[in-house]
């Protein structure tokens, strides 16, 4: 009997201690294609007994949840079971986990449930698919919490790596991926990306401006996407941002070498059923590049604002309020000139960029058949710059001394103001079991105005072969105010609709779809059909195809640089993808896929001076990608990918084929992590790819033929006629979490480019010597704390 007792009595203080230090779990579980709930989904914790069953609303909680690090399987019949890894459970919190969508099967017999897993492949995108959750961005090594850089290790995605966070996909550039931010199109989603820096209006930019922790899921397509996407020809990456918890506060800090962070998480006091996140952030990059001794490099900063707040009106409707402030500025003064190792590198810069956006978003259920989202935003952005030079050769023989060089700080000016009005509403139907209708409209304004101001003439000392030059002895280019200076602003309208149809067909899926585009500014219409199809062999084993046209719509800022742009045309790209898919267990899956890629109506410069644009272009792109991915399960997780591709373009000029310049023929990635325990866990990357090209050029000496003031030129004789060698990087990152009683402190080191190899990925001509000088990053360290409350 005492025996008895005394077991009962540590039962209870067990079950006592343990509700001491519990939280909980909460969610809602929807069907995937009408957003529906599911009432009766079984949601179970993978290695005890708790659980819980979805209500009426599709909502599940689970309680007395001991604190770590959990595992949840979600299971229903007629749909395919899903696994959610690392849900960490915090006492006295309630863990929100973002709405979890079930998709139906095909394949299962009544009663009966396929094996869970943790994959979600929508029948309706077959192809090039993968997605992100918000801990494989923050666990990406060398990334920094950035989900541009995060994309770096799937297959297909080439980026230069460093500094440079943009992407190109499959043969593709830059401006070429449509992005949306809680299904808005934003396009300037990077600091310094329209020229700022060293001409990054074609690089792309080199900072995400979302915050660590903000993007709770990216799904990325690399091509044959559906009619639902327009404006862009190469890949699709569409952000949700996280919403706010509407059962607990948490506000959390973060501090590294980079600069500060701070998040608040939770409901808003003033409405109930209201999520509401804040986060503000400041970069400024003094310490990082003192420390990598880059103190020439200028002075780049950056601060990003991000406010949402998401209402329950009724189960069946839900609204989001979306505000976005980003704003960066970089100087680089005469003082950066001299304290640079290679006093040649003479450039002055002044330049700012300010950009907001307000977006609102509508969710409607009606009944079990559907859903309705209209999406409104506001956009608008400023750039202001302004670059010279400072004289630090030695002309007549004398070396200038900073005090006493020759300055020259606004050579030219330029000043961008940008304003968008957009609406769209998408509509998904279900038709039946297996059949469903896409279908949607979308219209927005654009307001452009651009000046760019040249202050008397400038030399220009790098030119093409076949280039105007106004005297074609001299072998440089003299720049004057009346062909350079431009004052143009452009107004135009975009309207488009779609349908889609997804029908599961036994082992067959089938997505027929049409796209119709109208732009004012050219007054063209574009149709364009797309299509694609899975066949599953078995429940592990799938073929799968794509193909279809798609428009890309020119650059606002190549619009409104001259006039006569206004002409230009929509580049058209034409998809052809195939490929296979085999699942090795319920978290390993194998992908090959083929591409090619057939480009027409490309924008060519023909007139780099006065940005004078031509639709001479066409082009080609092909090659493969393999892949295999481990999700995170048992403490690890994994994936190795190759890609091979060519991708190359022909301006039609007599000049013939050359390679693209973001291309990279070979590419091979490895990523892994591994969780030690509730506190460790470490992850590293390691990529191995082809250089970019880069052009020829011929040197021409003293080109002023003045002996005391000696200048070099270079003349472009083949445009990317040879590469640069191998990049390759090998990046960690470590991370330790303990949990206090009242608080959680957070730390990490994060290690970009580990060995310090030196990748060259561009080269700038310095006048002064007449060599070429590639600046590489070399390795970037990185460590911070944060705390959560």
């Amino acid at each position: 009997m005492k025996t008895l007792f005394y077991l009962a009595a540590v039962c209870m203080l067990n079950g006592l201690l343990i509700a001491q230090n519990a939280g909980g779990i909460s969610g809602r579980i929807v069907d995937n294609r009408t957003n529906s709930p599911i009432i009766g989904a079984n949601v179970a914790i993978l290695g005890n007994t708790l659980g819980s069953i979805t209500d009426s609303l599709g909502r599940f909680h689970i309680e007395n949840v001991a604190e770590g690090i959990y595992e949840i399987q979600v299971s229903y019949i007629g749909c395919r079971s899903f696994r959610k890894p690392d849900i960490l459970v915090v006492r006295d919190k309630t863990t929100q986990i973002p709405e979890i969508q079930l998709i139906e099967s095909s394949i299962e017999t009544e009663g009966v449930t396929i094996t869970a897993g943790a994959f979600q492949d929508n029948n309706d995108i077959p192809v090039s698919s993968f997605s992100f959750t918000k801990d494989e961005i923050r666990r990406s090594p060398g990334s920094a919490g950035d989900i541009f850089r995060a994309l770096a290790a799937l297959p297909g995605v080439a980026t230069e790596g460093g500094e440079i966070s943009a992407f190109s996909v499959r043969g593709g550039g830059p401006k070429d991926n449509l992005i949306l931010v809680d299904n808005i199109p934003f396009t300037k989603v990077s600091h310094f990306d329209d020229g700022g820096i060293k001409g990054e209006e074609s690089r792309g930019g080199r900072f995400g401006i979302f915050a660590p922790k903000l993007i709770e899921k990216a799904d990325f397509n690399a091509g044959g996407f559906p009619a639902r996407y327009g404006t862009k020809n190469s890949s699709i990456i569409s952000m949700e941002i996280k919403e706010g918890n509407t059962r607990n506060i948490t506000v959390y800090g973060h501090y590294d070498l980079f600069g500060w962070e701070a998040n608040y998480d939770g409901p808003l006091p003033v409405c109930d059923k209201s999520g509401l996140i804040v986060s503000l952030r400041h970069v400024d990059f003094k310490t990082i590049l003192k420390l990598v001794d880059k103190n020439g490099h200028g002075s780049p900063a950056y601060t990003d604002v991000l406010i949402k707040n998401t209402i329950e009106i009724n189960p069946s409707h839900k609204i989001s309020l979306l505000g976005i402030y980003s704003d960066d500025y970089y100087k680089r003064t005469i003082d950066n000139v001299f304290e640079s190792k290679d006093i040649n590198k003479n450039k002055l810069r002044d330049h700012s960029d300010s950009k907001y956006m307000i977006g609102i978003n509508s969710r409607s259920l009606f009944g079990d058949a559907g859903f309705i989202q209209t999406t409104g935003y506001y956009y608008k952005n400023k750039t202001t710059g302004k670059e010279g030079y400072v004289n630090t050769a030695p002309d007549y023989g004398i070396l200038p001394v900073k005090e006493n060089c020759f300055v020259r700080s606004d050579i030219n000016e330029r000043n961008v103001s940008e304003q968008t009005y957009g609406f769209k509403t998408d509509m998904t139907m279900s038709l039946g079991r297996q059949t469903s209708l896409f279908a949607g409209f979308e219209s927005r304004r654009n307001e452009y105005h651009f000046t760019m101001v040249l202050n008397g003439a400038d030399t220009v000392y790098v030119f093409k072969k076949f280039e105007y030059r106004s005297d074609p002895s001299k072998y440089y280019v003299l720049l004057t105010p009346e062909e350079f200076n431009q004052d143009n602003t452009f107004n135009g309208n975009y309207y488009a609709g779609y349908s889609e149809i997804s029908a599961e067909l036994g082992k067959f899926t089938l997505n027929p779809g049409l796209r119709y585009e109208y732009y004012t500014y050219n007054n063209c219409h574009y149709f364009s059909p797309r299509l694609s199809m899975r066949y599953r062999l078995t429940a592990d084993i799938s073929f799968n195809a794509a193909s279809g046209i798609y428009y890309q719509l020119p650059e606002l800022s190549l619009l409104a640089l001259n006039k006569s742009n206004n002409d230009l045309k929509n580049e058209r790209a034409i998809h052809f993808i195939a490929g296979t898919s085999f699942y090795i267990s319920n978290d390993i899956k194998m992908t090959a896929e083929g591409y090619y890629k057939q480009y027409d109506d490309l924008l060519v410069c023909t007139n780099r001076y006065n940005m004078k644009y031509s639709n001479e272009g066409t082009g080609r792109a092909g090659g493969f990608d393999l892949s295999i991915v481990k999700r995170f399960s048992d403490k690890y997780y994994g994936q190795a990918c190759y890609s091979y591709s060519i991708s190359k373009r022909d301006d039609n000029n007599g000049q013939g084929e050359y390679d693209y310049g973001f291309g990279k023929p070979h590419m091979f990635k490895v990523l892994g992590g591994y969780q030690f325990n509730e506190r460790w866990s470490l992850t590293a990357k390691w990529i191995i790819t082809s250089g970019l090209p880069t052009d020829d050029y011929v040197i021409y000496e003293n080109v002023l033929e003045d002996p005391n003031i000696i200048r070099y030129s270079a003349e472009m004789i083949r445009k990317n006629g040879h590469r640069f060698g191998l990049n390759q990087s090998f990046d960690v990152r470590v991370d330790y979490r303990k949990q206090f009683r009242h608080f959680a402190l957070n730390l990490y080191i994060d290690i970009w480019n580990l060995f310090g190899t030196k990748n060259v990925t561009e080269e700038k001509f310095l006048p002064q010597s007449g060599e070429f000088s590639a600046e590489v990053l070399g390795t970037v360290p990185s460590f911070g704390f944060s705390l959560e409350f």
